[in-house]
């Protein structure tokens, strides 16, 4: 699941801040959802640590240059 929705994201050609905007959106769904089903808790937080990890490749300080040859 989260190789394919890395994947996905990657095609989206995100800026690295749109990526990790999009991860800790997700990563807040998810906590909402381990409220709601305490039961899902554990495969919840091993999701939440695979994104964190796929998280820190997005965050370097390279973004900025990146951004001034973004056209959008």
């Amino acid at each position: 699941m989260i190789n394919w929705f890395i994947a996905k994201l990657e095609k989206a050609w995100y800026s690295n801040e749109k990526k990790i905007e999009v991860i800790d959106n997700i990563i807040e769904k998810l906590n909402n959802l381990e409220e709601e089903k305490p039961s899902l808790s554990n495969i919840i937080n091993y999701l939440i640590t695979l994104l964190k990890e796929k998280k820190l490749k997005y965050e370097n300080d390279f973004w900025v240059i990146e951004d001034i040859f973004d056209i959008d």
